[in-house]
């Protein structure tokens, strides 16, 4: 935790590896707005997704996935994407 907001703004979230939210390649949008940071993440989790900040062009890994959970700090815009919230709706129904 930060005492300073880290980040702020829209994101583009392009989907690295199968998961939940999709296949591969699947685009979504969103915003992220959080005070704290990841530091040095384990090499044990898997990155779902990478994250493209629209406001400082930051680029970054995130969606840290194990098993059949995934962490994030970004906050998903369903309407953008709505095969994003399927994929989702269908993983959690097994």
């Amino acid at each position: 935790m930060t005492d300073r907001l880290q980040h702020f703004g829209y994101v583009a979230v392009t989907i690295a590896r199968d998961c939940l939210l999709g296949p591969a390649g699947t685009v979504a949008r969103g915003h992220s707005v959080h005070y704290s940071r990841i530091e040095g993440s384990p090499e044990s989790l898997a990155c779902a997704y990478r994250v493209a900040h629209v406001r400082n062009q930051a680029d970054e890994a995130e969606g840290f996935m194990r098993g059949s959970v995934l962490g994030s700090h970004i906050h998903l815009h369903f309407q953008w994407n709505p095969n994003v919230a399927k994929a989702f709706v269908q993983h959690a129904r097994g």
